[in-house]
């Protein structure tokens, strides 16, 4: 198996693997026609309810396996929308344009929305012990047939625990 892209240590959700390299090379030829959306549970409110995010990320060189906001990073786009919002944290669904490491947490700890549990870029741990994000769903056209592969993980339990069932099934709906 040849995984496409990654997930973050903690992330849930979908990961696409190609069954050989040579599905692996023609897949990450077409990389920015995966259509890529996620969940995220981020700290306070949003000044937008939606937006681009357009900062460069590269590595931090003062810590280990950590990332930042540079001039000089390689180009990061995330859209978000808000989907519900409480007194403490929001709820976000996530696409990204690009896939750098650490992007969405890195890009939402700047606007001073880290995600919830995400401790390694300031996120608070009290209501999660992980970083609030859920690869959600993914969408692509098969490189051989050229039909639509869509596919959706559910929401983990931790995260279902802090948005409820309500929202989950109302955004469910639509793909």
């Amino acid at each position: 198996m040849h995984p496409l892209y990654r997930l973050d240590r903690n992330t849930t959700g979908i990961v696409i693997l190609a069954k050989s390299a040579r599905i692996q090379h023609a897949m990450t030829q077409r990389h920015g026609q995966i259509y890529r959306e996620y969940l995220a549970l981020a700290r306070g409110h949003l000044d937008r309810s939606s937006g681009r995010i357009d900062m460069p990320i590269g590595r931090d060189t003062s810590k280990a396996n950590h990332w930042q906001v540079r001039a000089d990073g390689k180009r990061a786009l995330t859209e978000y929308k808000v989907i519900a919002s409480w007194p403490a944290y929001s709820l976000l669904k996530l696409h990204l344009l690009t896939g750098r490491t650490h992007q969405i947490r890195v890009h939402f700890s700047v606007l001073g929305h880290p995600l919830l549990g995400d401790a390694a870029y300031g996120g608070p741990c009290d209501r999660m012990k992980r970083q609030a994000l859920h690869a959600w769903r993914v969408r692509f056209r098969h490189p051989l047939t050229g039909k639509e592969i869509q596919v959706q993980a559910p929401v983990p339990q931790d995260m279902r625990r802090l948005i409820g069932p309500d929202i989950v099934s109302r955004e469910t709906l639509s793909f």
